[in-house]
């Protein structure tokens, strides 16, 4: 015999609080943005240098 699932409840987003929100409290926010961008950056150039190549040798 199965076992009767159990349903999940709705959840809101209201309710929530944000990521920003909970680093702007701790002072971390511009810190943890400054290193988003440290990352996000040579990781998209190394991708636009790939896609240059890869159509220049194709």
């Amino acid at each position: 015999m199965a076992k009767p699932t159990k349903r999940k409840a709705p959840r809101s987003a209201a309710k929530l609080s944000a990521l920003d929100d909970l680093l702007k409290e701790d002072g971390k926010l511009e810190e943890f943005q400054a290193v988003a961008i440290n990352v996000f950056s040579p990781t998209r150039l190394v991708g636009s240098l790939d896609d240059t190549y890869a159509t220049t040798c194709a």
